[in-house]
C-alpha cells in the first residue's frame, strides 16, 4: 500500500513514492558497495591478539568470510542453518561481534523468522553502528515496514562509517529529491555540518534531469545555502540550468540564499550595489571573467 502520493510537479505527472520505490531506488546496487573486504569482515578484532586461540579461530573467521562473500558477492542462497551456527560459532569465541550476529539474524531472516531477525540485528547494533551490513538490514527492515524516515537513518550510518559507499547511495537520494515527499525525507539531513550534504547537492544538480528539484530543496530547508567553495561551481551550473529550463521563479527565490549573493541585484541592471560591483552568479549578473 503506498505511503504516500507525490504531489504534481510543474509541467509534469504526479510521482508515487512508495515504500517499494524507497526500496528499489536506495538499495539497488548498495549490495556492491559491500565489496570483499567490507562484507567479509567480521568485526575490527586485531588478529594478533587472537594467535593464542590456535587454528579453529582462524576457520572460524574463514567460514564467515566465505559466507558472506557467497550471500554478498555471488548473491547465491544460503542454507539457514549454515548461517546461523556459524553466527553462533563466531560469538562462542567474540561474544561481543556485530558480524555474527548478523550471521544469526540473516539465518533467522532466511527461515521467514522475522521478528527473531530484528531482535538479534537490532543487538548487533547496540555492539557497533558501524557495521555496515547490520545498517543495510535496518534499513532495508524498515523500509519494509514503509517506515522511510528510520530507514534513511541507517544509510546516514552507513555513508558517515563508511564514506566510499556514498558514489552509490547519493545518486538514489538525488533520485527521490523529484517529489516533493523525498525531499521531505531528506530535509533532516540538508544542513551544512552534515558531511554527504554537499556532495549530495552536486550530484544531483550534476545528474538530475531538471535542476528545479535541488532548488526547491534549498527553498524548503529555510535557510542560506551552505557557503563552502567547493559548491561555487555547483550554484552556478544549477542558476544556469534552471534558467534554461524555464524553471525561473524557482531561480529567483534561491538567488538571495546563495553564497556572495544579494537580492537587490535582481532589481538593480548596473551591476553595482552599494558602489561595489556585484558578486552572485550569471545570468542575474554580468560575467565579469
Amino acid at each position: 500500500m503506498p505511503i504516500a502520493e507525490g504531489q504534481r510537479e510543474a509541467g509534469g505527472s504526479p510521482l508515487r513514492l512508495t515504500a517499494r520505490t524507497f526500496v528499489a531506488l536506495l538499495c539497488g546496487l548498495l549490495l556492491s558497495v559491500l565489496a570483499f573486504s567490507q562484507a567479509a569482515a567480521s568485526t575490527d578484532i586485531k588478529l594478533e591478539a587472537f594467535r593464542p586461540l590456535g587454528g579453529s579461530f582462524f576457520s572460524w573467521r574463514s567460514s564467515q568470510r566465505d559466507l558472506a562473500v557467497d550471500l554478498f558477492a555471488k548473491r547465491k542462497k544460503v542454507d539457514a542453518e549454515r548461517l546461523i551456527q556459524s553466527g553462533r560459532t563466531g560469538l562462542t569465541y567474540a561474544p561481543l561481534s556485530a558480524r555474527s550476529l548478523w550471521m544469526v539474524g540473516k539465518g533467522y531472516e532466511e527461515q521467514r523468522k522475522l521478528g527473531a531477525a530484528e531482535r538479534v540485528m537490532a543487538r548487533a547494533q547496540t555492539i557497533s553502528r558501524r557495521d555496515a551490513a547490520v545498517q543495510l538490514w535496518l534499513a532495508e527492515d524498515a523500509f519494509r515496514r514503509e517506515e522511510i524516515a528510520k530507514g534513511l537513518a541507517h544509510y546516514d550510518l552507513i555513508m558517515r562509517s563508511q564514506p566510499d559507499t556514498t558514489d552509490e547511495i547519493l545518486p538514489r537520494l538525488a533520485a527521490i529529491m523529484v517529489a516533493p515527499l523525498g525531499r521531505r525525507y531528506l530535509l533532516p539531513y540538508a544542513r551544512q555540518s552534515n558531511p554527504w550534504f554537499s556532495p549530495l547537492l552536486t550530484t544531483a544538480a550534476n545528474n538530475l534531469p531538471k535542476a528545479e528539484p535541488v532548488g526547491k530543496l534549498l527553498i524548503e530547508r529555510r535557510a542560506k545555502a551552505p557557503a563552502i567553495k567547493e559548491l561555487e561551481q555547483t550554484y552556478a551550473g544549477l542558476m544556469n540550468k534552471m534558467v534554461n529550463e524555464g524553471a525561473v521563479d524557482t531561480a529567483l527565490r534561491v538567488y538571495p540564499l546563495l553564497p556572495n549573493s544579494k537580492k537587490e541585484v535582481l532589481s538593480n541592471i548596473s551591476g553595482i550595489v552599494d558602489g561595489k560591483v556585484a558578486e552572485g552568479y550569471p545570468p542575474f549578473i554580468w560575467s565579469l571573467q
